[in-house]
């Protein structure tokens, strides 16, 4: 292999918004039940200030 492309997210490709769906549907599952203003919130923060 002579090179590799790393991708933090939102650098090529933005898939934020593929997984705030999943996530609303799992949190739901769990009793919580979130807005969208609530769950973009805690993308693009690290996990321990989540």
């Amino acid at each position: 292999m002579n090179y590799f492309i790393f991708d933090v997210d939102g650098t090529l490709i933005d898939s934020e918004q593929m997984y705030m769906l999943p996530l609303q549907k799992v949190l739901k599952k769990h009793g919580y039940d979130v807005s969208d203003a609530a769950v973009e919130k805690v993308f693009g923060i690290t996990a321990a200030d989540a």
